[in-house]
This record gives C-alpha cells, sequence and structure tokens, in this order.
C-alpha cells in the first residue's frame, strides 16, 4: 500500500454540508445573482479601470474595442438609463439625416454607416480608451443596420443576456 491510498479514505462522506448546501451553490448562482444592470456596472466599470493610464493590467487598444463592443450589447439589455448611449446615437444618426432619401447627403443608409465606422476603426490607430468607446459605437451601428451586421451583436446580446 502506497501513501496516496493511506492518505484517501476508503469512502467520501455522505455529505459535506450538515442541512443543505448554502444558496446558490448547485442552482446556477455560483457568484449570486448579477443582474443585467449589475452586469452593465462591471462592464463599464472594466473598461474605465482597464483604459487608464498606468492601470495594472491596462488592456490594450483591440483588447477595449472588444469590451465597448461587448459592453454596448449588456447596456442594451440592461435598458433603463443604460440604453440612452445607443438612443443618442440612433437619434444623432437619425438627425443627419442618415436612412432618409431627402438627406442632406443624399441616401445614405445605415450600412454605408457600419461600413464607415469598420473602415474608421481599421484604419485610424486609437488609444485603448477611445478604442473603447469606438466598440460602444460600433455594436450600436452594427444593430441598427441589422442584416449581416446585426448579426455579431445579436450573438453577443444573446449570450450576455444569459450570463446577466
Amino acid at each position: 500500500m502506497n501513501d496516496f491510498d493511506q492518505a484517501v479514505p476508503a469512502a467520501a462522506p455522505a455529505a459535506v454540508w450538515d442541512d443543505a448546501p448554502p444558496a446558490g451553490v448547485f442552482d446556477g448562482d455560483t457568484f449570486g445573482h448579477i443582474g443585467a444592470g449589475g452586469l452593465a456596472v462591471l462592464a463599464l466599470l472594466g473598461i474605465l479601470l482597464g483604459t487608464r493610464k498606468g492601470a495594472k493590467n491596462a488592456l490594450p487598444a483591440n483588447a477595449a474595442l472588444v469590451m465597448g463592443f461587448v459592453a454596448s450589447s449588456v447596456f442594451a439589455g440592461a435598458g433603463g438609463v443604460w440604453a440612452l448611449p445607443a438612443d443618442l446615437i440612433r437619434k444623432g444618426l437619425s438627425a443627419a439625416g442618415v436612412g432618409d432619401p431627402s438627406g442632406p447627403f443624399g441616401t445614405v443608409g445605415l450600412g454605408a454607416v457600419a461600413l464607415g465606422v469598420t473602415l474608421f476603426i481599421w484604419f485610424v490607430n486609437f488609444k485603448p480608451r477611445a478604442s473603447a468607446w469606438m466598440g460602444l459605437l460600433l455594436a450600436t451601428v452594427y444593430a441598427a443596420a441589422g442584416g449581416a451586421w446585426g448579426i455579431l451583436p445579436a450573438i453577443v446580446a444573446r449570450i450576455t443576456g444569459g450570463m446577466a
């Protein structure tokens, strides 16, 4: 018989807890209930702390862009005050005449705006915090454009909605 066999008991105890396990341990709420608003607060906190100058674990620009994109979907799912940035972006685009045939730039659709924002992000070198804000803008424009552009925000919203 080796040392391992002596250290491990032959049978595990029948129960670790006397009465019932602590609430939330085996019912899916391992970390307690977070909620959509709580997830929005955490996303914003992650962006603000991760993109700060001198942060211990600073986010690079690409990670900040992804975090901003995810945060935008979380904000939309949380509703209330969290939906204000997306509402402002949509109203701003509408005020600029996007999607209106009689707009100042002719007929500019949301697909063109989505492609324009994508090109802007691709060709401009942003600092991490600006990259996070561009991620917020990107997710809102993609969701508003719909079609193929709306697939990624829909997937992120489905995943993050299941987490809240």
